[in-house]
Order: structure tokens, then C-alpha cells, then sequence
């Protein structure tokens, strides 16, 4: 076995994927984004209402936050049970809130302080 360099090890966090928030809603985590989708029936077609999310803090903890919506795009599935069925499938967002927070603080850390890091 060879001798560990502990010194220079660093914490690597990463999340990507999709988790469940209802029925029809579900948070989206990508390399370098994050966004809350919520699918909707419109008129012919299902729509993807996209919001960006933020953690914020408050007296009882931490908490993500919506924003109004950015854009409606129209979805790929043709009818909310498809939808459903889609969501039924993903992990519960409840499940890995404490990773998710942990991942977004440190993804808003290096927003923040870009211009300081070493690498």
C-alpha cells in the first residue's frame, strides 16, 4: 500500500440528476445548473414551466427557493400521465435534500469567490 497524501485531498461534490418534488415538478441538476421544472397541461401539448432556484437561510434552517417563472417551453411528453409516470420513477428530492444543500452551497461558494481560487 502506498502512503497516503492526506494533506493535499480535497472534498469533490457533485450532483447531477434528476429528483422528484410532487407529482409534476422536479428539480434538474446539471454540470453547471440547476433549475426546478414543473410540467403542466396547456392547450394541446404539455408545457415545462422553468424556474431557477436559490438557497436561502432563515430562522428554522435552510431552504431552496423558486423564482417567478424564467421561460414555458413546450415538453417532449405528449400527456401528464407520461409525466407522472416519468416523475414516479426518479429519486424523492426529500431523500437527498442535506447533499443537495451541501452541493448548491458550495457551487454558490465558487460563484462567489471564481476569481480567487487557485484553479
Amino acid at each position: 500500500m502506498k502512503k497516503l497524501n492526506y494533506q493535499h485531498n480535497s472534498l469533490l461534490l457533485r450532483v447531477e440528476g434528476n429528483f422528484k418534488d410532487g407529482d409534476t415538478s422536479i428539480y434538474y441538476f446539471g454540470e453547471n445548473q440547476s433549475w426546478h421544472i414543473t410540467f403542466e397541461q396547456g392547450d394541446n401539448c404539455i408545457k415545462e414551466v422553468i424556474k431557477d432556484i436559490s438557497l436561502e437561510s432563515d430562522s428554522l434552517g435552510k431552504k431552496i427557493v423558486l423564482s417567478d417563472w424564467l421561460f414555458i417551453c413546450k415538453s417532449d411528453f405528449k400527456t401528464m400521465v407520461d409525466v407522472k409516470k416519468f416523475i414516479s420513477e426518479l429519486p424523492d428530492y426529500k431523500q437527498y435534500r442535506d447533499i443537495i444543500f451541501c452541493y448548491m452551497e458550495y457551487f454558490e461558494y465558487l460563484q462567489i469567490h471564481r476569481d480567487d481560487l487557485p484553479f
